[in-house]
């Protein structure tokens, strides 16, 4: 079975596309088959990633479930358009595992505990979770974590994002790793306007950006910790 990785938190704009779309490419920048697959209706994952062209006809095509390539290494599984019950999403992702035509399977969750998140924690592997340093997300992490015990699944880091040297982010950093010990990584990935710069061009930073900031760094870090940790191709 290859790695399924749900990366979810109960709580919107924490990062879950940017984090998925970055460690995606870096994966398979490394030589790994990379399959995501885009499960929040908005459709973030599919925009960040190609041109609103692709975003529009993968909208008309609904619940065709056609796979979109974006390089040799990369696509993308759009299931934001198509309404299923949670055993037909669980279906779908499987048949890829099931195929192995990818080395990993990354799958971006909607910022809830709706009907695909409840379907990628079930398929999943394991689980990865970026977060703010703040006492919204550190709320919305307490019911994600029940669901994700409630399947025993492995955690392979908590992790935050969009971070500042603020007194108020350093005592909630504290927080998070009085909570959840040793499951909250020492990466961090710092404010970067980069990021939505990228995006809004359908690429990732490491596509335009060619000198490495912090938040990039720290990216990459999370992406050797996934490589080692599951046994994929490091380049």
């Amino acid at each position: 079975m290859i790695p399924i990785i749900a990366i979810c938190n109960h709580k919107g704009g924490v990062g879950k596309t940017t984090t998925t779309a970055h460690i995606a490419y870096l994966l398979a920048e490394s030589g790994n088959r990379v399959l995501c697959v885009d499960m929040d209706s908005q459709a973030n994952l599919l925009a960040h990633l190609f041109p609103f062209k692709t975003v529009r006809a993968a909208q008309e095509n609904g619940s065709d479930c056609i796979l979109i390539q974006r390089s040799a290494n990369l696509s993308v599984l759009p299931l934001s358009f198509w309404n299923a019950s949670l055993a037909e999403y669980t279906t779908v992702i499987q048949q890829y595992n099931n195929d192995k035509s990818a080395d990993i399977i990354l799958i971006d969750c909607p910022p809830s505990l709706e009907t695909r998140t409840l379907a990628a924690l079930d398929v999943a592997t394991h689980v990865l979770i970026p977060t703010h340093l703040d006492r919204f997300a550190t709320m919305g992490l307490r019911k994600l974590l029940q669901e994700i015990d409630a399947r025993n699944l492995p955690i392979l880091g908590i992790f935050a994002t969009m971070t500042s040297a603020s007194a108020n982010q350093v005592m909630w950093r504290e927080n998070l790793e009085a909570s959840y010990g040793s499951a909250v990584l020492e990466n961090e990935i710092t404010t970067s306007r980069t990021f939505s710069s990228a995006a809004t061009q359908a690429r990732v930073v490491f596509e335009q950006v060619k000198k490495p900031n912090a938040a990039m760094e720290a990216y990459q870090q999370i992406t050797n910790l996934l490589t080692e940790k599951l046994g994929l191709h490091n380049g």
